[in-house]
């Protein structure tokens, strides 16, 4: 199974190595969690802050690193627990909320595990 996962130019969380590789303590979570869970493919998208909602509504990307919960976010993609000790959790791709087949295009397990 291969997860895209979006990410902004924010250090420590998240940026890109003069070799293009992209790395940071959130980004190094989030792909130490998804190989933990059997995913063998994971690719990074650099993108901008107000393209992160909409590129997952969009299907450009299965999740992104982590974003503050607020209430409208909320409404439109799930969130996983948070980590930390703070309010930064990482959320994934859902259909919008105003279905209500919503469904989450990655695997159960990682639900589970981040949720835990």
């Amino acid at each position: 199974m291969k997860v895209t996962i979006a990410y902004i130019e924010e250090p420590p969380f998240g940026w890109t190595e003069p070799d293009s590789t992209p790395t940071g303590a959130d980004i190094d979570l989030a792909d130490a969690v998804l190989r933990a869970i059997g995913v063998a493919r994971i690719e990074h998208h650099l993108t901008s802050f107000s393209e992160l909602l909409p590129g997952v509504e969009a299907g450009r990307w299965d999740m992104n690193v982590p974003l503050f919960v607020t209430r409208e976010r909320a409404n439109m993609v799930a969130f996983a627990s948070r980590y930390g000790g703070s309010q930064t959790v990482f959320w994934f791709g859902l259909e919008t909320r105003k279905r209500s087949t919503a469904t989450c295009r990655l695997p159960n397990a990682l639900m589970r595990a981040l949720a835990s």
